[in-house]
């Protein structure tokens, strides 16, 4: 069986009745308009391991609260690696500081 083209599953889309009423709210083209997705990819080790040494915590205090090993929130506090995605979204929703600097880092304002 061939996988369905690009162009057929487009059409699929626009054809379906949920099509109408997403481009009715918040289109993905307004959302990500003038975003840097890449320059904010290289940037967020940095972004993080800044925002996560001014907590004040330990590698240790860090491990403990996000269920990961002390090596593992070192390299954070490092800059060497990121946290996963789930982490992140609990660090966004739980200090609205950090969501700010997300959000202006996104738009290529790096504070």
């Amino acid at each position: 069986m061939t996988p369905p083209s690009v162009s057929s599953v487009d059409q699929d889309r626009a054809a379906s009745p949920d099509a109408s009423a997403s481009s009715a709210g918040t289109s993905y083209e307004r959302v990500f308009q003038g975003l840097d997705l890449y320059q904010f990819q290289r940037q967020f080790p940095e972004l993080m391991a800044r925002h996560l040494r001014g907590t004040g915590l330990t590698a240790r205090e860090l491990g403990y609260r996000f269920n990961v090993h002390e090596r593992t929130a070192q390299n954070w506090l490092d800059g060497l690696n990121r946290p996963a995605p789930d982490k992140v979204a609990v660090m966004v929703v739980c200090d609205e500081r950090f969501a700010a600097v997300v959000r202006a880092a996104l738009r290529g304002r790096v504070p």
